[in-house]
């Protein structure tokens, strides 16, 4: 069996660009999901919290996720928890 080539995604200059591009594409076609590596089942999740960002702040956050090869919920989860294990850690000392 070939080895599917994935495209390149492309730079967008506004979120509504990027939002008509997804409407008309599959993100199959741009990510091989087949080499991730360290994905975790989290568990059930049982609290919800609604935040709200600037535009701005949410298009840098879904390009951070994908850089990071994460969904934006899964990144931002994971920022947070590692800004909770530092104060932790600097609580302690």
């Amino acid at each position: 069996m070939q080895k599917k080539k994935h495209q390149q995604i492309p730079k967008f200059k506004t979120y509504q660009e990027e939002q008509a591009f997804w409407k008309t594409h599959d993100v199959v076609d741009y990510l091989d999901l087949s080499r991730q590596k360290g994905l975790r089942y989290q568990g059930n999740l049982t609290e919800q919290l609604t935040v709200r960002f600037s535009t701005d702040d949410l298009l840098e956050l879904r390009k951070l996720a994908l850089k990071n090869k994460k969904s934006l919920a899964a990144f931002i989860r994971t920022k947070i928890r590692d800004y909770l294990r530092k104060q932790r850690e600097q609580s302690k000392v």
